[in-house]
């Protein structure tokens, strides 16, 4: 991205492995489970906001974007692996706002609520996503389209003043 455009303004780490991964009690999760989740969610993300952060400290200007999940504010049983993974990231958000703030870099994490796309469909049964739409304050599915405003709105100007936060786009699903 730097060779080709000169600048990197924003990153979104938006890993996931929901779907793929393996549900038992955490006394019996592989400890190959556990390291793959914190693999995806918190090295990884750390990785890329590394690669990233000293172009941006460059410009002066950045905008990171952490991709969380809903199911740390449920805690779940049989996620303990996703969900302590997902969890870190609110931390690792904060952090890296205290720290980046001073180059005009903000940094919030993202949660977006449960949203019928390609890659939820083969785990997530209709009845499932029915259910989740039962126990929202608005009563409809989310579309691609409800978290991309977010999103957009999040990595732009009009949002210079927002940092260090967990913004959760879920329906009322959960309140933070």
């Amino acid at each position: 991205v730097l060779a080709r455009f000169g600048r990197i303004d924003i990153l979104v780490n938006n890993a996931a492995l929901f779907s793929k991964i393996t549900m038992k009690p955490f006394w019996e999760l592989p400890v190959e489970e556990w390291e793959r989740a914190m693999d995806v969610n918190v090295t990884g993300a750390f990785h890329c906001a590394r690669a990233v952060v000293p172009a941006m400290q460059k410009a002066g200007w950045g905008r990171i974007l952490n991709v969380a999940s809903g199911t740390p504010l449920l805690g779940l049983p049989n996620y303990l692996h996703y969900i302590t993974s997902k969890s870190a990231q609110f931390g690792m958000t904060r952090s890296m706002a205290r720290e980046l703030g001073p180059w005009n870099i903000t940094v919030n994490t993202f949660i977006p609520g449960v949203t019928k796309t390609e890659v939820e469909r083969p785990s997530v049964s209709e009845e499932k996503f029915k259910s989740y739409v039962a126990m929202q304050c608005l009563k409809r599915m989310s579309t691609p389209d409800d978290m991309a405003k977010v999103v957009t709105f999040l990595c732009s100007d009009e949002a210079a003043w927002i940092t260090g936060q967990t913004i959760l786009v879920d329906g009322g699903l959960n309140f933070v």
